[in-house]
């Protein structure tokens, strides 16, 4: 990014005091990853959970752009909402698919969030304007002379 001129290169060094390098999952790491992540999670709420083969390579195939915690909470999820002992290959797809329904949905909210507030902000002077006529406008309404109005307005009543 700072190559392209997209990030600043005095920032980046102010930032870099301390790498931290998380490696991409790969593939070969994938199934011993589960296993390891069931064992734990087998152990830890009393389960007895297993993936099919079917399943395992269905994983294995997956890209994990989140790295090895995203395998590891898809994981716990999956092991979690199961009903089945055995997790199967459509139990990895209706996760799969409701995650990224999810991500999707999520990134859509964003979007309309920062489309409303754009829309409603608006400058400090025009802001003011709106207020002020308000307040002008329901003085006079209470008061019948507009000379009462004005002095109220302004302070001197």
């Amino acid at each position: 990014m700072i190559r392209e001129g997209t990030f600043q290169e005095d920032l980046y060094y102010r930032l870099n005091i301390i790498p931290i390098y998380i490696p991409r999952v790969r593939k070969e790491d994938i199934i011993p990853l589960i296993y390891h992540f069931l064992k734990g999670l087998n152990y830890k709420y009393g389960l007895n959970r297993s993936f099919t083969h079917e399943a395992l390579t269905s994983l294995q195939n997956h890209e994990w752009p989140g790295n090895v915690q995203e395998l590891q909470n898809i994981v716990e999820r999956i092991s979690l909402i199961s009903t089945n002992s055995k997790i199967d290959i459509q139990d990895i797809q209706n996760e799969m698919a409701f995650s990224q329904d999810r991500t999707q949905s999520a990134q859509s909210d964003i979007n309309t969030a920062n489309r409303a507030s754009s829309e409603k902000i608006q400058p400090l002077k025009s802001k003011l304007e709106e207020v002020e006529f308000n307040l002008i406008q329901e003085t006079i309404d209470l008061f019948p002379s507009v000379r009462k109005a004005a002095l109220i307005i302004l302070g001197f009543v």
